[in-house]
């Protein structure tokens, strides 16, 4: 699978991009575009996932933005475009409202057990990135209890992330 889902809205200034690993591929080129195909960023790595801070890039709120990866030996073998636009600050506001309500009704803001409640949260509103955060969060608060694992693995399949899945369920992260 790949994450950003397509047409995801990203709530965060970092964002986390994953992708299947393609058979005899050593090492793969990411590009970020903009809606007229402008190469924004570029970077390789040997990884299938790749954590980019997008504040820097300074993205406009709105607009869609593709991504894809390709065999950094062979261009041509490339990936299909997947989408993702920033939250409007009206959307963040609102997710960032409703979190701190939520917080304020738990008592406690670093519970394992708040995290886990925000994650389920930020899923409802398809805020992935923010509820990926949260269940990892959760998850080093209390590594011990694998019904966050299980919650967290339960999102990543859900997004396609179906090895990633199985790697959080393992206990690994």
């Amino acid at each position: 699978g790949f994450y950003p889902a397509p047409r995801a809205v990203l709530s965060q200034p970092q964002a986390r991009f994953v992708w299947r690993r393609m058979p005899g591929v050593g090492e793969y080129r990411f590009e970020l575009r903009n809606e007229d195909g402008e190469r924004l960023h570029t970077a390789l790595t040997r990884d299938t996932t790749l954590l980019l801070d997008l504040a820097p890039l300074n993205l406009a709120q709105g607009p869609a933005y593709a991504w894809s990866v390709s065999d950094a030996a062979a261009p041509g073998l490339l990936s299909a475009d997947h989408t993702f636009r920033l939250a409007q600050p009206a959307e963040r506001q609102k997710l960032d409202d409703g979190a701190k309500a939520l917080r304020q009704e738990l008592g406690t803001e670093e519970s394992p057990l708040t995290h886990v409640m925000l994650a389920q949260y930020y899923a409802e509103y398809e805020a992935f990135d923010m509820a990926c955060a949260a269940y990892e969060r959760a998850i080093a608060l209390a590594p011990e209890i694998s019904d966050y694992r299980t919650l967290y693995a339960d999102l990543l399949t859900r997004l396609n992330q179906g090895a990633y899945a199985a790697q959080v369920r393992a206990g690994g992260q």
